[in-house]
Order: C-alpha cells, then structure tokens, then sequence
C-alpha cells in the first residue's frame, strides 16, 4: 500500500519498475479491508471502489450500485492517473493499456475494460468464474453474486478509454446504464498485469476485447476456452506464448500438454493445435494472430463428471519446435480452438497452466581450451609458437549442455612442408571434466629439420551428434641442436690446452662464450655440477661468464648452448685450476674457500671429496687421493674410518685427513689446500703408552684444537670407553686419556665444537637407547685458553649439568645411516652436520646453539641409488 501522504492509491512493481494508480479527484473515504480486497464506500453517492490484489498486478471494480448514482455527470467519465518513471504507457487500438520499457519490451498490460449488470443467473456448469470467497469479502459485499464476473444472462459492454497525459478516463456505456431491463448494482472492471504469463483468450461475444492472462475476463479467469457454449452465446480461441531455449537442439519428440477442467458432457470431441502468428495484449476476437499450422488434433472429453474426469491432453508439437529451431524463435506461440465452433459439445476448457514437453538432444558445445604443453594456449596464426626437441601434448576441454559429451576427437597434422603427415585423427580417453590429450613423441618429428602442425577438436555426445570445429591452432617443431658451445679466458686458462694454473681461488675472471650455430638463445653453464640452472651474459652482443672460483684446485665449468626452439646442445666442459688463497685454510675447509667440505668413501672404496658450496650444499665430486704415480687402485680406502679437521702434518695451513685404514694403523694423509690428498705421503699416527690399540678404534673425530694447546686433537670409541687423544706434533700425541668413567654404550660421537659461543668446545653425541641427538655443553678452562675436558666427560660436569635434547627422535641407523659433525659449513660460526638417510638421499643439518635447524637435501635418490652404497663419511 502507499506511505501516509502519498497520492497513488495503488503502486504496483513488476521486472524492476514501478506502475502508480492516482487517487480519485474526489477523495477517497478510510477503505474496509479484507484479505486481499480494500472496498472505499461511496467514493462518488452511490459508488464504491473495490481494488482486488493479484500475483500479477491488480484489478479495481467501480460498483455503481443503483439507477440514481448511474445518473450523476461523473459516473459518466471516471478519471485516474496512471504514471510510471520508466516505462511508456499507451493506449492500445483495443482499448487497453501497454506498458514498454526503453527498448520496446512490454512490461504491463490493462486489458480492454468491460462492465456488467446483476441479471445474470448463477449456474455451476455455466462460464462463470467461482463465487467470491466470503472470508475475503469485506463488508458491505455480501449477497453480490455478479462480483466476480459476467453470469449467463448478464447484460454487459466495454468500456470506453481515454489515455492523455497520464490521466485515464473510463466513459462506462450510457445505453446499458439507461437501459430499463439493467439490473443493479453494475461493475465496471479495468485492470493493470504484470507480464509474468503469456496467454490470452479471444472471445466472439467481445470481440474488440483482450484478456490478456485472463485480466477483465469476469473479473479475471485462470482457466483457456475453446468452442462454443450456448448459456452465454460464447465461443472461445486460446493461445499460449511458451519460451523456447532448445535452438540447435535435434527434437526428437514434443507434447503440448493442457489440463482440461470442463466439457459439456462426457462425449469427445475433436480440439486443434496450431502453430500461429504472436499474441499480446492488443490480441482480441477481431484481431487473432495467423493460424499458420495445424500441429495436431485430438478427441477427449474431461471435466464433465467422475465418468470422465479432468485430466491431461496432449497434442503433438513436434512441427512447431523444430520449425522454432531452425528459424531461431525464442518463443513459440501455439493456439487452441475446437473442430466445430457450434456444437456445444466440443466446448472445453482448460487450466492456464499447460506444460510443453520436449524430448530433445543438443550437440555438444565447439570445444575450446586448446592448447600445447609446451607452447601454452591456441594460437590461431600460423606457424604458431615454436618448440624444440621433446615430446609435444596436445590438449583440448569439451562440454555438453545436455550432460551427455562421449568424445572429444583431435585431430593433429603438418601443414609445413605442405603435404606431410596427420600425425593424429582419434578421441583419445575423456576425463570426467570432458578433457583430453594426446602426446606426439619427440621421435614423431624429423630430426635436423623445421616444420609447422595444425590441430583442431570436434566434440561428439552419446546421441552421435557433433559440434562444430574448434578453431584451428598451430604450432612449429625445431628438432635442429645447436652447436656446444666454446669458452676462452685470458683469467682462467683451459687446462685441457694449456696445463697452466689460474690466479687464487675468489679471483673473478671473464670467460667469454661463442659458437652453437645462428639461432642461439642463450648460453647456459653451471660451476661443478650439471644443473645448467645459471645463463650467460649478453652485453653489446659478446656473451660471457664473470668466474669466481670458489675453492682452490680444480673446477669445472659445465655450459650448454639454448637455441630459441628450447633444444640443448652437447655440454662443453671447461676445466680450470685456481691457487689457494694466502690465508690458512678454516677448520674443515680443503679447497681454500673458508667451508667445511665433506670426504666420502664409495662404494668403489674410492674416496672422493664434495667440496661446499657455501652453504652446506654440496653437487658433485672430485677425486680425493693422488700418488705421483698416478689415480690411487680402485678399493684402496674400502673399510677405512675417515675424518678431518685440523692441520696435522707439518703445519703448511692445509687441512689434513685422518683415517684408521684397514692395516689397523692410524694414519695422517696431508692435504693439498686443493682438495685432495696425497696418499705418498702419507704419517703414521703414533699412539702413547696405555692408549688404545689403533686397530680397536670403532670411531675417530678429528676435532682441531680443543684444549687449548695449539695443536690438534681427536676424539676416539673403544668398546664402551671414550677417549682423546690430545696434541698431535711429530708424529704422535702427546697424551691419550680416557674421557669418560662411566660406560660410552649405544652412542655416536657426532661432532665437537663451540655451539653457543661461550669460548668453549661443546659435545654433540646420537644415543641409541632413545634415537635422539644430545648436546653436552663444555666450559672453559681455568686460563680460558681451551676447554675443561672433564666438564665433558659427564653430564654432571657440563655447563648445565644435563645432557640436553639437540634433536628429537627418528636418528636411529636405519633411518640415519651415516652421520657426521663438521666444523662451521654454512658461514653462521657454528657446528653443523651431514647425514646420509637410509632412504639413499643425503643431507645437510645446519648447527644451532641448543638444536639444530631445519635440514634440507643435498644429494637426491634420483636415480634410483643415490648415496645408497656409500661406506664412510667424514
């Protein structure tokens, strides 16, 4: 209803726009409501107005309720605003009204008005409407049998309009006002609808009148008509606007299905379905749209009595939709009239309410999706992306909007050189998501040479009804390599060629890069393993490679040349030595760079040396142990302990090897300061008396200087005793003392050293009994030079007087196979470690002052072996 105030009567909104009913210029008096009806009494002497609210709109009935009240002036012209902010209201050559949005799409609709008198007689098989519902009648209305529309009988006319600006003006018909034989009160009915249904009813007996939904028909009807009936001299054409989305589908059937609610007995009769022109508010008996097509006709009688009660016809429509969707519609309007249109036993009628059944099956939708892997998404002009040597995948996504995709075929040919093969033309397996693909092996495709394939996709359903083509996309094969690529350097000399050294290692030097053909994209190298995962420079044309070896001795430069395709070439390997550096090499540290690097003895019994690459990572390796007669026989290190940590022979700087070999002796194999180490000559490690037999070792822990005394020292495992041997010089220790009172059972030494930066060597042990890792905190000594060695013999003695968690469990032997503690690796100043799991990877733990970091993996399992046959690290 309006606010308090406002000057509509009513405000009715359909499809986003509002339609407003002024009030009457006279005023209007407090209305009587009831459920849907507000009755205002006596709006003019003698007059009342009742508005009826509807789902689609509403309906206003000007009761005039005697001859005295039909003889005033100004019931002879009833005048109200009709207004609306966004639509155009017009008057149609009906009568009505019609409502239009800005494109021209019709909104509201006011059928023709008609009145009528209460001479009529109520008749339940009559074609009237049902009797007002007493509980929604307000009061003042009972008894009023003619209220809800024209009964057999009743004299009733249309109702003259006059639309201008805005005001509408109903000119009710003198000669049935003034007419002797009209019986009172007369209802004069216009009404405003949404355009929420699509049907209209034309009738014979008010032929210039729509009905459009069935407004204004007895005061608004919900049920179709066809025929002839004779209580009212009627005769009745339905028609019916269906919406239509099925365009491109293939019918395969279609029913037009209506409810029949009455006929005048249980005899059948033939009733029509046609295909027809449009309808719309303007539609009435003397301007019904073409009956174009007869569609169907059919013999059924229902609603008469229980011996044949109502119930569904059907009419074939099959015609109408297909017709539909070849020409495009996006409605179909069909019409219903009976065989014979004067025999009142073909008069029907219907609910409004029919119901269009279509069996239907549509193509799927042109695939789309296209795309290459690698060389991503369609590219519609030729020669598309170009790609090197390897495979090629093929991919394309379908739906179907009927559920029912089966296939999603590829096809996949060369178009360049013309006349080449299709290298595919099949549906391969469809994914629930309707996608697939193909893979074309990089074998399909000509070595050495340059050619363009197009690809396309056609969609198919189970009802074996096709899409339409994919657009058509391309893409171009290179499989010509491109050359290796060739370095020089004026810095860092090849030794291949020259056998001449470089300058120190850090020493930054420009290796220039040439050669691999005309199409080269870039050059791409990497520094001692084969990754490739770094690109030359390019720069005015000349690329190159600012090298900065990291360690001393040899290292290698892997580079490949890239053509603009992707393909590689074959690796150029340029081998380059650089000097140590004049300072002494770091704890650990035997290539010169100041990083704790790793010895590993194969599974050859080789040993070999990763050398870090700054931050505990480590590649490749090289081989570790050289005699002036050349490569050391394959398994010479087999079963040997190994460690380092420290500068044993003849303090050049250089850090050298301890391993326990398996002659049962200990010996100290120097380094070089560039890697390796020199197995000719090689010291006996001479033990004191009372120390253990060499020969008994179980492990041994080159761990520099502990104590203080500027020479290196080792920790060592006998049985279940731990000892030092401490301040090697001249080819023995001065002293080997037993470490630890109680029993070294069911544990690692891992690794010695300042994990908390207090100045003194803390001890980090793995402990079998609970498979976790335990950090012994050390103190410093009484001159604070070293360590108090007896503050890491037991717990009792150490900083914190317990042996702390340094790593939770899981670092049991089979899950941890190898494991060792190496000086500083990772630039942080504290201990860190190396491990080999025994799911063949291997890893790097960086050190922590109570425990350690996250690891993260250095060496994979790749391969499938990994560092599986690994036998010693240290």
């Amino acid at each position: 209803a309006p606010a308090a105030g406002d000057d509509a009567l009513v405000r009715f909104s359909t499809g986003g726009h509002t339609v407003a009913l002024g009030r009457p210029a006279a005023g209007l008096p407090a209305p009587r409501v009831s459920g849907t009806r507000a009755l205002y009494p006596d709006v003019l002497p003698g007059v009342d107005l009742l508005l009826t609210a509807k789902n689609d709109g509403f309906a206003q009935s000007w009761i005039i309720k005697n001859r005295e009240a039909a003889a005033d002036p100004a019931v002879r012209t009833l005048t109200m605003s009709v207004t609306s902010p966004t639509l155009t209201i017009r008057r149609n050559a009906a009568g009505g009204l019609s409502g239009t949005d800005a494109s021209g799409k019709e909104v509201v609709t006011a059928p023709t008005p008609v009145m009528w008198d209460s001479s009529g007689r109520k008749d339940a098989a009559s074609d009237t409407g049902a009797a007002p519902d007493p509980e929604n009648l307000p009061e003042g209305l009972a008894g009023l049998h003619a209220l809800e529309g024209p009964e057999p009988g009743t004299r009733s006319a249309l109702v003259g309009t006059e639309l201008k600006d805005g005001t509408l003006t109903l000119k009710p018909d003198v000669r049935l006002l003034e007419d002797p034989n009209t019986t009172y009160p007369v209802f004069v009915d216009p009404s405003i609808n949404g355009h929420t249904q699509a049907w209209t009813l034309a009738y014979k007996r008010y032929p210039s009148s729509n009905f459009w939904n069935g407004a204004g028909f007895n005061g608004g009807t919900d049920e179709a008509r066809a025929g002839y009936e004779n209580q009212s001299n009627g005769t009745g054409r339905s028609f019916f606007r269906v919406e239509w989305k099925l365009k491109g589908a293939l019918i395969k059937s279609s029913t037009f299905r209506l409810y029949e609610t009455h006929s005048w007995s249980c005899s059948k009769r033939d009733v029509e379905l046609w295909l027809t022109g449009g309808i719309s508010s303007s539609t009435t008996w003397n301007d019904q749209p073409s009956w174009a097509d007869q569609l169907d006709k059919v013999s059924a009688s229902h609603g008469y009595s229980s011996s044949c009660p109502d119930d569904y016809i059907g009419f074939n429509a099959k015609d109408a939709a297909v017709k539909a969707n070849t020409a495009g519609w996006t409605n179909i309007t069909l019409g219903v009239r009976s065989t014979s249109e004067t025999d009142v036993y073909a008069w029907k009628k219907f609910k409004d309410t029919p119901v269009l059944s279509t069996v239907y099956n549509r193509p799927p939708n042109t695939p789309g999706s296209l795309a290459t892997s690698p060389g991503g998404a369609c590219n519609t002009k030729s020669p598309g992306p170009t790609l090197g040597i390897g495979d090629v995948t093929v991919s394309a996504k379908a739906s179907d909007p009927d559920g029912n995709l089966d296939g999603v075929r590829l096809k996949i040919w060369q178009t360049s050189p013309a006349g080449g093969p299709v290298l595919y033309d099949a549906e391969p397996t469809l994914s629930s998501t309707g996608a697939v693909s193909r893979r074309i092996t990089s074998a399909t495709f000509p070595a050495n040479s340059v050619r363009t394939y197009a690809y396309q996709a056609r969609a198919r359903d189970s009802e074996n009804a096709y899409s339409a083509y994919s657009s058509t996309c391309y893409f171009t094969v290179d499989t010509s390599k491109p050359g290796p690529p060739v370095l020089s350097s004026a810095v860092w000399p090849d030794w291949e060629e020259t056998e001449t050294w470089g300058p120190a290692a850090g020493t930054t030097g420009r290796v220039t890069v040439t050669g691999g053909g005309n199409d080269v994209g870039a050059y791409w190298y990497s520094v001692d393993t084969t990754s490739y995962d770094k690109q030359a420079t390019l720069a005015n044309g000349v690329w190159y490679i600012d090298f900065k070896p990291a360690h001393a001795g040899p290292n290698v430069l892997y580079v490949k040349t890239k053509d603009k395709a992707g393909n590689w070439s074959d690796r150029t390997v340029y081998l380059t030595y650089a000097k140590p550096k004049d300072v002494l090499d770091g704890p650990g540290d035997t290539t010169g760079d100041q990083f704790a690097d790793l010895f590993v003895i194969d599974g050859y019994g080789d040993l070999r040396l990763y050398p870090n690459m700054g931050k505990g990572d480590i590649h490749s390796s090289l081989d570790a142990a050289g005699q002036e007669s050349g490569k050391v026989e394959r398994g010479y290190w087999s079963g040997a302990l190994i460690t380092h940590n420290g500068d044993f022979w003849g303090a050049d700087g250089f850090q050298d090897l301890v391993a326990r070999m398996p002659d049962g002796k200990l010996w100290i194999y120097p380094g070089d300061g560039l890697g390796g180490v020199d197995v000719d000559r090689r010291t006996e490690l001479l033990l004191p008396p009372g120390a253990p037999k060499p020969a008994d070792l179980t492990q041994i822990v080159s761990v520099g200087d502990v104590d203080g005394d500027r020479r290196p020292d080792v920790f060592a495992t006998v049985g279940d005793a731990l000892w030092v041997l401490r301040g090697y010089t001249g080819g023995s220790v001065t002293q080997a003392v037993r470490l630890t009172s109680s029993p070294w059972l069911e544990r690692d030494i891992v690794s010695v050293g300042d994990h908390n930066k207090d100045g003194a060597a803390d001890l980090v042990y793995r402990t079998f009994e609970s498979d976790r890792l335990l950090i012994r905190f050390g103190k410093k000594d009484a001159d604070g030079t070293g360590t108090d060695l007896t503050s890491l013999a037991i717990a009792a003695n150490s900083l914190t007087g317990v042996d702390e968690v340094y790593g939770a469990g899981g670092w049991d032997a089979a899950n941890v196979r190898l494991l060792t503690g190496t000086a500083d690796a990772n630039g942080d100043g504290i201990p860190d470690m190396w491990a080999v799991m025994g799911s063949k990877i291997a890893r790097f733990y960086p050190g922590g002052a109570t425990g350690h970091a996250a690891p993260f993996e250095v060496i994979s399992a790749s391969d499938g072996v990994g560092w599986m046959n690994k036998q010693a690290i240290g």
